[in-house]
């Protein structure tokens, strides 16, 4: 199948989200069907496209012929090329991650696949709905050396400048070590080995493992590519788009109102709320359900019921900022992300790692060298992070006063 074929699939819910949200903004009214939801009226804002382009939306959130005429014609033309690019290098990474694949296992290193493909596949049955532009593999933290020095057997490097002997420490406090590889046709494959779902001193311990407690899934026209069980998978994918990114933008929204729309024999659900509630991430998942449900119409899961109205004041003043066209941070390190994880800790001692992770990750070996701080004057290492978590302590007209 052609990436053009992949981009132009229909996604309902995801086409609902975007007249729900940005059409709700920058037009006058809607249609009568509240079913349908179409947009009427008067084209949005010239600005639009700057806000579907910030939002991170692909062409399957905006496949919607009625969404499609809204849109400037030159901007909507070179938009379509572009994905239609990203879409033929996501395919070309599928070849990469099976040939990865296949070399770790021949050397016993169990690992897992996640996000982009592999999370395409999962929730919309097609590879390049998500065009992404690296690989992600999850690797147990007893492995992280032996995968990276196979890696540069391969032909990849290491990103960062950070010396060898100070990457296990590196990695202690931080979530991610990327590497590359230029091919000879030209295409940069960027690979992420991760320790944990999100960042490691953010959840409980048990979440560093998480990955690979459940059975491996091979995905299905992917190759042989171990990936997290679907539940798992979608734990997951909520640490990542609600605890680190703040469900802040519209395409993680739309990915969890996918997730709602998955058939019974595709996702447990009884299981993805005793798993989110043994990691810590049921308010996490929960704010995520809610904002499907508001932004794109779709049915709360029955097991999730309870958690959604218990987080409907958070909900729902993050789905009135991101009706606002405000995304997330570009960094999770910035205050406003901190203070989103902050609210949507689970409970008091959540915070309390947040909070203590926070100081411990700025102290750690690297930090300097891979994040670009400029350590100017004695005691910065100490300011600074007291400077990024004083938001954290300011009312604003979001905080959840519970």
């Amino acid at each position: 199948m052609l990436p053009s074929d992949h981009i132009t699939r229909a996604s309902r819910a995801s086409a609902a989200l975007l007249v729900e949200g940005l059409h709700r903004r920058y037009g006058p009214g809607r249609a009568a069907d509240p079913e349908v939801r179409l947009f009427s009226g008067q084209p949005p804002s010239a600005d639009l496209p700057a806000l579907i382009e910030a939002h991170g939306l692909s062409p399957a959130d905006l496949s919607d012929p009625v969404i499609m005429s809204c849109l400037p014609k030159a901007w909507l033309q070179v938009w379509l090329r572009r994905h239609e690019a990203l879409a033929r290098r996501t395919l070309a990474r599928v070849g990469e991650m099976d040939i990865l694949s296949g070399a770790l296992h021949r050397e016993g290193l169990d690992v897992r696949f996640w996000k982009g493909p592999i999370l395409s596949l999962l929730l919309r049955g097609d590879l390049t709905t998500r065009p992404t532009r690296d690989i992600d593999l999850m690797v147990r933290a007893a492995d992280l050396m032996a995968v990276r020095r196979l890696l540069l057997t391969l032909g990849y490097a290491d990103d960062g400048p950070l010396r060898t002997s100070a990457i296990n420490r590196y990695m202690q406090t931080h979530r991610e070590w990327p590497m590359h590889r230029k091919t000879d046709a030209g295409l940069t494959h960027h690979v992420e080995l991760q320790r944990a779902p999100a960042m490691p001193w953010s959840l409980t311990r048990v979440a560093e493992t998480m990955a690979f407690d459940g059975s491996i899934q091979t995905m299905p026209g992917a190759g042989c590519i171990p990936a997290p069980d679907p539940e798992t998978h979608v734990l997951m994918m909520a640490a990542h788009h609600g605890f680190s990114e703040g469900w802040r933008r519209l395409r993680l929204v739309s990915d969890m109102a996918a997730v709602a729309s998955l058939p019974p024999d595709r996702l447990d659900l009884q299981r993805l709320l005793a798993l989110s509630e043994r990691v810590g991430l049921k308010r996490t998942l929960a704010v995520g359900f809610g904002l499907a449900q508001r932004l794109a119409g779709v049915q709360v899961p029955e097991p999730f019921v309870g958690p959604v109205r218990a987080s409907d004041r958070l909900w729902q003043a993050l789905s009135n900022r991101i009706l606002e066209g405000i995304v997330a941070p570009a960094s999770e390190e910035k205050p406003g992300a901190i203070r989103w994880q902050w609210r949507l800790a689970d409970d008091a001692r959540a915070r309390r790692r947040l909070l203590a992770g926070h100081l411990r990750k700025r102290l750690a070996p690297g930090y300097t060298e891979l994040r670009h701080v400029d350590l100017k004057a004695p005691f910065t290492f100490l300011y600074t992070p007291l400077k990024m978590l004083r938001p954290l302590f300011r009312i604003s007209g979001i905080a959840d006063r519970r």
